[in-house]
């Protein structure tokens, strides 16, 4: 073999004798070949006799482990066959539920190649039972904040593939011009908008109270805009967090949004009944509610219901007001591509592949995935629209401070008991406005019992 192949690397889980840069069978690339090899945006052997030499092999199909469903595994789907169109490697996607990373840490990860891990912060603490892969997520393509939250022993051990902006409100542009309305910018702004909303008979907010991600999402908000560092403080598991006198303050400030007469589509009992997409499909666009508060995954699913006009007419988005009114940084999610070791030669032709502005477009380009990608960034033209592009551009900007992630999906078993929490609060608060105050001390000391009890 000549000089531009890495050593093989000693055999992995699979038997499989690994290589420095991950083998494409077939296919080519549509680059400057010379001496066998493609000169472009990846260098890669090309000829399976050159494989055979190197002792490389990429039998049976790649396994990507994944938590998607439905238009997601779709859209997902698309980006592999790419893949397996590019490469020459077959994959299968195996499903796994919400615990990836508990299956990972259990060791049980051996059964499948890559994970598309749902919780990002967990890179660091899952260490070097994840491969390196540096030469795939260099400084010149992805930002140093996400390079850094992926970073454990001075080994890059994910990729950014699929991030999530969830810092933001989608409201009907179209209701709010009839009733002479503008986005509110602060958070006493949106009070008062919702309060006339609900005087003139339409509600101001659908939420899906059914889902108990949807209001801890909302929650989360409201916390990180009060005060980054209890959010940080909680999300740390800091000793006795739960006692600050920011969490009382966010409960009344989510009380005061929840509880007014007519502040929900269907009150409070409608509210605790309706899932994600149905508040999305039969309660916003239909009129019936004037805003959804959700992400930018939003967006497909209203695509798939009603043309999303992004461009002036009938929806639009604003950011989540911050009740300090300060400048923050959104909160993010999101999915990164892990390898669990020791790497199999397709492990890590996929996870080049999926580290590709080329692939990550496939997904982009219909909306559902922002991309920290510099290469995608740049561009700014790969989004269905410029207010989606607007969205990437916030969550790939640097951060005001760090990078700031789902508080109750780092709390375990505690973020099981927030969601909870946050359900019986507005089930206690809906339509009744005195007894926001009360309500929210108990749910916050209910909060500390939890973590007391847990250890957190």
């Amino acid at each position: 073999m000549g000089g531009a192949a890495a050593p093989p690397r000693p055999a992995g889980r699979h038997g499989r004798a690994g290589a420095g840069r991950p083998a494409r069978p077939r296919g080519g690339h549509r680059g400057q070949r010379r001496g066998g090899r493609v000169i472009g945006r990846r260098l890669v052997l090309t000829a399976p006799l050159a494989l055979a030499a190197c002792g490389v092999t990429t039998g049976g199909p790649v396994r990507v482990a994944v938590t998607w469903s439905g238009w997601e595994l779709g859209r997902f789907r698309l980006v592999l066959k790419a893949f397996e169109r590019e490469y020459g490697v077959s994959t299968e996607v195996v499903g796994l539920g919400d615990d990836i990373s508990a299956v990972l840490g259990s060791r049980r990860g051996g059964a499948v190649d890559v994970v598309m891990l749902p919780q990002i912060w967990a890179v660091h603490g899952l260490g070097d039972r994840l491969a390196p892969l540096d030469r795939f997520v260099p400084p010149s393509r992805f930002p140093l904040a996400w390079r850094n939250i992926l970073t454990h022993e001075g080994a890059v051990r994910g990729i950014p593939f699929k991030v999530a902006h969830k810092s933001v409100v989608w409201y009907r542009k179209d209701l709010f011009e009839r009733r002479g309305e503008q986005p509110p910018r602060t958070w006493s702004d949106w009070i008062g908008l919702n309060r006339r909303l609900a005087d003139s008979g339409t509600a101001p907010l659908a939420l899906a109270g059914a889902d108990g991600w949807v209001l801890s999402d909302f929650f989360e908000n409201v916390l990180y805009g009060l005060d980054q560092d209890t959010y940080l403080s909680l999300a740390d598991k800091t000793e006795n967090a739960w006692r600050s006198s920011q969490v009382v303050d966010a409960f009344r400030e989510v009380g005061r949004m929840w509880s007014p007469q007519g502040a929900l589509s269907g009150e409070a009992g409608g509210a605790l009944l309706t899932q994600a997409e149905s508040a999305v499909v039969d309660h916003f666009l239909t009129g019936r509610a004037a805003m959804v508060a959700g992400a930018d995954f939003t967006y497909p699913v209203i695509q798939r219901h009603r043309g999303a006009d992004l461009t002036g007419r009938w929806l639009d988005w604003f950011r989540f007001p911050a009740p300090n009114n300060r400048t923050r940084s959104p909160k993010v999610g999101g999915d990164v591509v892990v390898v669990p070791a020791p790497a199999s030669d397709g492990a890590l032709a996929l996870a080049e592949w999926l580290a590709t502005a080329e692939a990550q477009r496939i997904w982009a380009s219909q909306g559902g995935l922002l991309s920290v990608h510099t290469e995608i960034s740049r561009t700014g033209n790969t989004y269905p629209t410029t207010r989606i592009a607007d969205l990437a551009r916030e969550v790939t900007a640097e951060p005001i401070g760090r990078l700031v992630f789902d508080l109750a999906d780092q709390l375990g078993p505690v973020g099981v008991g927030l969601r909870r929490v946050l359900q019986d609060f507005l089930r206690a608060v809906g339509g009744n406005e005195s007894r926001v105050e009360a309500e929210a001390a108990a749910a916050a000391a209910r909060m500390e019992r939890l973590a007391a009890r847990s250890g957190s």
